[in-house]
Formats: C-alpha cells, structure tokens, sequence
C-alpha cells in the first residue's frame, strides 16, 4: 500500500466503522445514504399511517370553537365515560405482573411487545433441573444450548423449551437464550407449520440442507416471504392453524395497537376479559393524557373510546398532525430497511479488516458497467441476483443509504434476461436516480465518518435535532441495569425513526463507533426494543443484540430527522426501492 494510502486507511480504523474518506460525485455518480425523523422541540411521536397500508389514522379532532362540535365531544366523552365505569366493574385478570415488573429488562429480547392476560404453564421440569445444575458462574445459555444437543427429537425438544407452544420465559436472561438458541428446524420436522405472533400468523416452509444454509424454515407470506424464519419471545408455533388458534392465552397485541392508533405510551390501569381500561398519552411536550378504553378479540386490541374533552382535543390536535407525517414517513424508511435487509449489503471491510475501501471499488465498476469487481484479490458482485445495487456499507453508510433511498437517491438496478436455457443474465445501466436528499451534495467534510455527520447535523439545526447525554448519564452496556433504566428515564428523548450512534472501544482497545436506526419503541415504557444497522450485513436486533459484542461502548448522540427531509421521504413514498 502507498504511504498516503495507509494513512487514509489507519484515519478510517481509528474512528471505528467509519469509512473511506468520499470525494464530491458528479450527477452521473452514484450515493450512499441515512434515516429518521423529527426534533426535540417538537411533539414527540407513535402511530398514525401511510395511504394504502392498511392502519386506521385517527379521524381529525374537530374544531372545539364549533358549539356543536363542542357538545358532540362532550357527549362522545361522557359516553366514554360510562363504558369505561363498566369495563372498571369487570372481574379483572390476573395478567403477568412478573413480567411487567421486569418489562424494561425485555427490551433486551427480540419480540413484538406484547401483555400476558395471565400466567403459562410452568417451564418444563427438565429445563429447570438444567438451569439449576449449572456451573458456578456458566452462563444461561450455555445450559440451554447443552440441554438442546441432549434433545435430539423434536417432541422432547417443544416439551421441554415450549409453553403451551409459545416461546416464554419470566427471566430476561433465560428468555435471551432461548431465542438465541432454539431453532424451528431442530423443533420441527414438518413440511408446513404455523407461527403466531401477536395478531399476525404465519405459515412456514421448511427448506433443505444447501450449500450455503442449514435446514430451515421460510416465510411464505408477509412482507418477509422467502425469508428465513425468525422465532422470537412471545411467539407461538404449531403444527397446524387449529392448534395454534387453540386455548385462551393468547397476549394482547400492543404493538399492532400503537399502530393502528395515534397515542405514544399506554398506562395499563384495569384488565378484563373483553376490555383493557387505560389512559394514552399523545406526545410529551406538553405530556397530554386521554382515559381510553380498549376493546380486546383475542390478540387483537381495538380503541373503542377516548374521553377527549374539548380541551384535551385542543391539546391533542398538533401532536396528530406530525404524526402522521412520521408515520407515512417511517412506512418509507422501514420498506427500505427490509429492502437492505433482504438484498444482504456487505459491510465494507476486507480481508484484512480494513474498513472503507470495498465500496470506492464498488462503485467504479458500477459506473463502469460491470457486474462484478475484485479488491484485495478477492471477488464481489456488483448487483444482487435479481438486478439490485449492492453498495458496501460501513455503519454510518447505512443510515445515509437508506434516508438518500427513501427519499428517491439511488441507484438504478440493472435489468434481468432470461436466456432460452433458463439462466439468467445481468444487464448493466448505471444511472444515479435523483431525489430529494442527496448527501454528496451536503457540505459534510466525509459522509462515511459519524464524528463528520455529527457535526454537520449541529450546523444544519432546520434539518436534523441533535441531542447528547451528560457525560454521567453515557452509562456503560455491561451495566445492563442501569442503561435500560436510563432509557426508561430518557425514552421521551427517543422515537422511531431516530438515529443512535454509541461509541467505545472494542478487545484491544481500539476506539469504535456504531450507527443505529431506531424500528420500534415499547407502547408501555418507550424503551427502544429494535434497531437496524449494518453489522456483517443489515438486519434488525435489539440494543443487547448489537451491543453485548463490546458491553463498554456508551451512548454518545442522538439525531432526529426533522420535518423538511421527513416530508421529502413522504412525497417519495410510492417511488419503486
């Protein structure tokens, strides 16, 4: 390597997963780019949706200056009022108070936020006697793993790991390792099984042994059909529709409720059978909290009624407006991520663990029109099989991709033919497709360095709100306690869409950044429950999925997309991916 080279490449390590120092493209170039939302003055945000997605957006407050507007809200209100007394007379169930005292911790475990109306059966015998024998100081999840290899048949398997057929645990860490641990295919041996999850149920494809993955099962439907399957907390897996539709245990699905409807936190206040009496709250500056009542069809969770006084309704009304502007906007940013996700984008290291210079390569044999390129003597593919770019990305390329994607900044895919015999054969036409952000264009000293993105969101306060902690609130990770407490305090600094960059150091002492993009929040806490990054390759995860690799790292910064770049993404909404 050149002198200058290697000195480029030592400044790109130092700063962690940032990248190859990126000059100015011409048009005919092509990009790289980010995601989120809006800023901390503003109302903070949940659910409202993008035209043609299927979510109900709350109906417009009417105005309460209207004097008949005005009496139809109070009589709507007192109406409300009265079920709401009603449902609070109901017997109340007994739910899971185990796990809503520890619901902070469960952020830590991939699945949809969920309430139990009552308790499962209890863990199988023969996985208690196996926690209970471990070593002084072995991990949980080495018990489970120990106790799985022992299980060869897949019946022994579900009896002693499955509740009733769902995935649950009381303890956050034995539910860390189940999900870390189990595997459909090892459960299973059926062509076809069913996944439940929340109110959405899945029908599974078991896939083969191949060259290149294990046996496995397949979605094969829903937004992530032909994909592997996924068995999460709080899922349930059958071997038929009627036997996952059987029992009465089914959890209240939070998440489908937050969105579906507009509120940005739930406090549960009375469980019944057929009612969940609670108060919601829309946005917390000011924090405006309407008693609702909620009405509960098995997993499903519908709001039935708010007592929204004209006054609430005032108070209401700017918090509904922007979020359906970050709902729409988020339907966008999502579509990407799972696009990124499914495409399988590298993260840009080579061989030598050199970050940065895989996608300089990349893109001089995309504008080159070639299909595939090679650096450090090793082959890539310029394009997916099925035609789509696949730039290389380190972490901060991930968020810039996907807000320049969503937006409409790209890169045109190339065209598929199909020969005679069959095969199939790529046809280059590189174009950069034009949008409404386009970082190349942004005064950023290098767009692949977080520290340079940083300081050009502080510059640029109409487009991007940038928050950071106190340096005694940067807690680190290994302190699981204490950070998840901290987001629990500081979850109203926190909304989807939002990006996370932690820094720390990884084995050895190397400084290390990463970069987040918030999916999801918990309705009850606030609590971030997933993420997306490029680590290896995109993919969504929980903060303990990304951060336990180095457990020292800190929370350094927090950036919101404001309302400018949030209605660019909107206006782009029906552009193709």
């Amino acid at each position: 390597m050149k002198a200058p080279l290697a000195a480029l490449a030592l400044a790109a390590l130092a700063s962690g997963c940032d990248g190859w120092p990126v000059r100015k493209s011409s048009a005919s170039e092509a990009p790289t780019s980010a995601a989120g939302p809006s800023g901390s003055g503003e109302p903070a945000l949940a659910a409202a949706a993008p035209a043609g997605t299927g979510v109900q957006a709350p109906a417009a407050t009417p105005k309460p200056e209207d004097p008949a507007k005005v009496t139809a809200i109070e009589a709507a209100a007192k109406a409300c009022g009265e079920r709401r007394k009603a449902a609070l007379a109901e017997p109340a169930l007994a739910g899971l108070p185990a796990y809503e005292d520890q619901r902070v911790q469960f952020a830590r475990v991939r699945g949809r936020s969920l309430m139990w109306r009552g308790p499962l059966p209890a863990a199988a015998e023969v996985l208690t006697d196996a926690l209970a024998a471990r070593r002084k100081r072995e991990p949980i999840v080495d018990a489970v793993r120990r106790l799985d290899r022992k299980l060869t048949n897949p019946a022994r398997r579900r009896e002693a790991f499955l509740r009733e057929g769902y995935l649950f645990a009381e303890d956050p860490e034995v539910a860390l390792a189940l999900v870390e641990q189990l595997q459909l295919a090892k459960l299973f041996d059926e062509r076809t099984i069913f996944l439940r999850r929340g109110v959405d149920t899945y029908e599974l494809e078991r896939q083969p042994k191949s060259r290149w993955y294990p046996e496995r099962y397949l979605y094969r439907d829903g937004p992530s059909a032909g994909m592997a399957a996924e068995f999460l907390h709080g899922d349930r897996v059958a071997s038929s529709r009627e036997a996952i539709d059987a029992g009465s245990l089914a959890p209240i699905d939070l998440r489908d409720l937050a969105d579906r409807a507009a509120f940005d936190r739930l406090k549960p206040v009375h469980l019944g059978e057929k009612h969940l009496v609670a108060e919601l709250r829309y946005g917390a500056e000011p924090a405006v909290w309407v008693p609702a009542l909620i009405d509960l069809d098995g997993s499903k969770a519908t709001l039935a009624c708010e007592e929204l006084t004209p006054e609430l309704a005032r108070a209401q009304a700017p918090y509904l407006e922007e979020r359906a502007l970050l709902d729409a906007a988020m339907g966008r940013l999502r579509a990407v991520v799972r696009a990124m996700v499914r495409e399988e984008i590298p993260f840009d290291s080579g061989r030598d663990q050199t970050n940065g210079f895989l996608r300089r390569d990349w893109r001089t044999a995309y504008l080159q029109g070639k299909t595939d390129f090679e650096s450090g003597g090793r082959p890539y593919p310029v394009y997916t099989p099925e035609g789509k770019a696949r730039p290389p990305q380190v972490c901060i390329d991930f968020l810039t991709d996907v807000i320049e994607r969503a937006t409409g900044t790209w890169y045109e895919p190339a065209k598929v033919v199909s020969a005679p015999s069959g095969k199939t054969r790529i046809v280059p036409a590189p174009k950069l497709l034009e949008g409404g952000v386009n970082f190349d264009r942004m005064k950023i000293r290098n767009r692949r360095s977080v520290v340079q993105f940083e300081r050009f969101a502080k510059r640029n306060d109409e487009l991007l709100d940038v928050w950071q902690p106190s340096k005694q609130e940067r807690i680190k990770f290994e302190d699981r306690k204490a950070f998840f407490d901290f987001m629990r305090d500081r979850a109203d600094m926190f909304r989807v869409g939002d990006m996370m960059f932690i820094h720390g150091v990884k084995h050895g002492g190397r400084p290390h950044d990463h970069s987040l993009l918030v999916t999801e929040t918990d309705p009850v806490t606030g609590v971030v429950t997933l993420i997306a990054s490029n680590a290896v390759k995109p993919r969504e995860q929980t903060l303990e999925g990304i951060m336990h690799i180095s457990p020292e790292r800190t929370l350094r910064t927090r950036i919101r997309v404001k309302r400018p770049w949030l209605e660019q993404i909107k206006e782009a909404s029906d552009e193709p991916l």
